[in-house]
This record gives structure tokens, C-alpha cells and sequence, in this order.
């Protein structure tokens, strides 16, 4: 990275360019923004669109992600995804959900569903903790089939959702390495000095400047 001006421009705002190609930086990460957005146009399901979004931007961050999955009943899709939430004492809105048909059997004149239900994070929604934590408490409520993962790569995940265009995703993949590697290089700006630390140097520096201004005074009345 490097900030160029225009000789006689001091003063005026300045273009921060690449110096891979002379590129503008994050155009790769724009690149890759792009496609997903063209890949997740063609997924119809609203909340498997949701999952592959997710994991798009993990790819596109360069990033892992995580899953914890199970066997529950319930009547419905959503209602699977609420309770499988509860149950593993996690956020709901966090994540993504997926509840899969596995089987279905009538009881009490009601039709019970067996669902898979599956949640992926990104690796900054959640640690490891939390989510083994959760895993214990879906066994506890009497949830089978548990399993976690959480060293998962997005683009692979990507590759098992229904509507995810292959030639689309092949590009993707391509782009969102370059957009993660373009991240890693960047480094990020620096952070402002605490609020603090700031007073504290103005409060020095006036306090400095008002005992010069009194050995002034001191030094006049002498030569008075």
C-alpha cells in the first residue's frame, strides 16, 4: 500500500493505491462481493440463501466457520429451528439454520417430523466454548444424532447447498482467495489514542505553558 499526491497538491485529499498492479485496494474483495451476489440470486429458499451468504463472507474474509447439528420432532421447519436454538442455550440470532426432513409418523392424530437440524457460524460469532457448551446441552434436552465441527471451509459447505451455480462458485472461490489474501496484506489503519491519554497530554501541555507564563511574570517583577 501507498499514498500518492499530485507535487503542488500538499493540503488536498490524496488516492491510496495498491502496489500489487496498481490497483485501488479492496477492488478484489469488491470483485468477489459481486459474484456472491450474482450466486445468491439464483438461490430461491430464503433460508438457505441465508446460509450461503454466511459462508460466502467467511470465504470472502478468509475465515472458518462452525456447526453444530441434530435429529429433533416438530411440526414444521421454523419450529425445529426455534427449539434446536433453546435447546442448545444459543442466540437465534445468530447463525444459520437448516431444518431437513428426515422422516415423518403420526401420533396422536398430529404428524410429527423428524427434522436434521443444522446451524453454521462464522468464526466470530461464537468460540469453541460456547459452542461445546451447546452440544452438551442438546444431549441434555434429549436431542440425537449432536455433532459439531469448528474448523469447517466455507467454499466446501457452499458446494452442498441446492441453487449454488457451479461455474458461479468456481469463480467465487477463486476471487474470494485473492480478496483474503488482499485483507491479510492490508494492514489496518491505527487505532486512535484513548480519550484519556489525550486529555492528559492537552491538560500537560496547558499546564507546562501556565508555569512559563508565571517565571515570566516572576522574572519582570525582579527587573522592575
Amino acid at each position: 500500500m501507498c499514498t500518492s499526491c499530485d507535487v503542488g497538491y500538499e493540503g488536498k485529499s490524496c488516492q491510496t493505491v495498491s502496489t500489487a498492479g496498481n490497483a485501488p485496494a479492496g477492488e478484489k474483495k469488491v470483485k468477489a462481493e459481486k459474484t456472491r451476489d450474482a450466486m445468491l440470486n439464483k438461490i430461491t429458499d430464503k433460508k438457505m440463501k441465508k446460509r450461503a451468504e454466511l459462508l460466502a463472507n467467511a470465504a470472502i474474509g478468509g475465515k472458518k466457520v462452525k456447526k453444530i447439528s441434530g435429529k429433533l420432532t416438530a411440526p414444521d421447519e421454523d419450529t425445529a429451528c426455534s427449539d434446536y436454538y433453546t435447546k442448545a442455550n444459543l442466540d437465534k440470532t445468530l447463525g444459520a439454520c437448516v431444518a431437513t426432513v428426515t422422516s415423518r409418523r403420526r401420533a396422536r392424530s398430529l404428524m410429527a417430523t423428524t427434522y436434521d437440524v443444522s446451524v453454521i457460524f462464522s468464526s466470530d460469532e461464537v468460540d469453541d466454548a460456547t459452542l461445546t457448551a451447546a452440544a452438551s446441552s442438546l444431549e441434555a434436552e434429549g436431542v440425537s444424532g449432536v455433532g459439531l465441527d469448528v474448523d469447517l471451509d466455507p467454499v466446501s459447505e457452499l458446494k452442498t447447498i441446492d441453487g449454488v451455480d457451479a461455474t458461479t462458485l468456481a469463480a467465487f472461490e477463486t476471487e474470494a482467495a485473492a480478496a483474503a489474501a488482499e485483507a491479510i496484506a492490508t494492514p489496518p489503519p491505527p487505532a486512535p489514542p484513548p480519550a484519556d491519554l489525550v486529555k492528559d497530554v492537552t491538560s500537560h501541555a496547558a499546564t507546562h505553558q501556565g508555569l512559563h507564563l508565571l517565571l515570566l511574570v516572576v522574572a519582570s517583577n525582579f527587573m522592575l
